[in-house]
């Protein structure tokens, strides 16, 4: 990618895009803390029962069972409202986005809404690719997926980590 000259990327979003962004915003890892907690809760149970403190011992299962239905729950539900949004807002259409990569940061422009919003590189904190998408993650949390095909034929991504050399891979 010649660094004076900007490339424009399109990128088309649909219902199989944006849950995409959902489960890359709310991933299983993030629960990892529950998942300790309710292992030490499993440890609890057998230990509460040889210990013949069968009240304890239902108390610690039942304590787990929440913490990871709870968790599990939560994070469907926020994937299920993830949807609903994008529903709302665009209904069955399309949302097109064209980003435009310059020498200090890079533009998106909604096609629907005509809004463009500006954004230094500086913002951007990591990436995660598939063999569809590149997207993009920012300090303020916000996602931009972007069509691998034409990322790589941009040679997108290095270019980024020229510009931002602390840029990396999340999860």
């Amino acid at each position: 990618m010649n660094e004076n000259t900007p490339k424009m990327i399109i990128t088309k979003i649909g219902l199989k895009e944006w849950d995409l962004i959902g489960h890359i915003m709310y991933p299983n890892s993030s629960i990892l803390i529950v998942h300790v907690f309710a292992l030490i809760c499993v440890v609890l149970v057998f230990r509460s029962y040889t210990n013949g403190n069968t009240a304890f011992a239902t108390y610690y299962l039942l304590l787990g069972i929440v913490l990871e239905g709870f968790t599990h729950l939560a994070r469907y539900n926020r994937l299920k409202a993830n949807r609903r949004f994008f529903e709302q807002e665009y209904g069955d259409n399309e949302l097109v986005l064209t980003y435009t990569f310059g020498t200090d940061g890079f533009k998106v422009h909604n096609e629907l809404s005509g809004d463009d919003i500006d954004y230094k590189y500086e913002s951007l904190i990591g990436y995660k690719e598939n063999d569809e998408y590149l997207i993009l993650k920012s300090k303020e949390r916000q996602y931009f997926i972007i069509s691998r095909v034409e990322a790589d034929a941009e040679e997108l991504l290095d270019f980024l980590k020229e510009k931002l050399p602390e840029l990396v891979a999340f999860k």
